[in-house]
């Protein structure tokens, strides 16, 4: 990892990120009117993802990847929706959803990212772990998985962008549920944020949303997903098939994520064994079975 300030590292992650707009913008035009804008969007996502990990190459910090979760969903949005010409009332509900969300998750990854002498403890775990390997594994699961995961739960956009005509019930309560998991995101970070500057110990925060689960920043986020799939429903109810992003969404993090910071939890949290044992796992409220 390179040691930069954290205005300069900042200023070197726009910068990748408008060169990797670029890039996806040529592809696009590369491959021309043959093409629908799904597959030509699926395409320069990919180019896109490509250029990211090479310049987290270059820099070594691919933590560098982390704000295209955030950035590359509104871009996706703009790009379908000027490619079918239809800036209506639903679409730009639509964006501005996704926008909120954006934006948010965006502004959070920039308050808690030290710059490139900072790196996401995940990948520094995978490193040693994989060790001659961690190309191989930084590539495909650090880049392109969440590169797929997000454009299978920007399915359900493309599909409403593409065929909604008006707003109904079913489009205000999927924007409703979408905005309710993006604040639930927002409250369940600042707290944590707010609980790191004033703890003294190693303790977990066991108040605020966090007394009613143990992630509820990962809850917000299946949230927000689950509701860009009922807004598409809004517009086609035989696009229930869509929900494959947000059930994979959700598989991701009850299978992967969630198991990652529960055992880290349990080996660097003093307070956290007897802690789990009376707040839920995920969703608030509701005790679930220990694995």
């Amino acid at each position: 990892m390179m040691k930069i300030d954290k205005k300069k590292s900042l200023a070197v992650v726009s910068i990748t990120y408008l060169l990797a707009l670029g890039v996806a913008a040529i592809t696009v035009f590369i491959l021309g009117e043959s093409y629908s804008p799904l597959l030509k969007g699926a395409v320069a996502d990919i180019v896109a993802t490509v250029f990211v990990y090479f310049s987290s190459l270059i820099f070594r910090n691919s933590s560098m990847y982390d704000p295209y979760w955030s950035v590359a969903p509104p871009v996706l949005a703009i790009y379908w929706i000027n490619a079918y010409d239809k800036w209506n009332v639903p679409q730009i509900l639509m964006l501005a959803t996704i926008t909120f969300w954006a934006v948010r998750l965006t502004l959070n990854w920039i308050k808690g990212w030290q710059g490139m002498s900072h790196e996401d403890w995940r990948y520094v775990m995978l490193k040693k772990k994989t060790q001659k390997f961690y190309q191989i594994v930084n590539f495909t699961g650090i880049h392109l998985f969440p590169t797929v995961m997000v454009f299978l739960g920007m399915l359900p956009v493309y599909y409403f962008i593409k065929e909604a005509v008006d707003v109904n019930l079913v489009t205000i309560a999927g924007m409703i549920i979408s905005l309710t998991g993006t604040a639930f995101e927002y409250f369940a970070d600042e707290q944590l944020r707010q609980f790191k500057k004033q703890s003294t110990d190693n303790s977990a925060i066991t108040h605020g949303l966090w007394k009613y689960s143990r992630h509820p920043n990962y809850f917000g986020e299946i949230l927000f997903w689950l509701g860009l799939w009922i807004m598409a429903m809004s517009a086609n109810q035989n696009l229930w098939p869509l929900a494959v992003g947000c059930i994979a969404m959700y598989l991701m993090f009850e299978y992967i994520s969630i198991p990652m910071m529960e055992k880290r939890n349990l080996e660097n949290k003093t307070n956290y064994a007897s802690y789990r044992q009376h707040t839920s796992r995920l969703i608030p409220w509701i005790p679930q079975r220990e694995r």
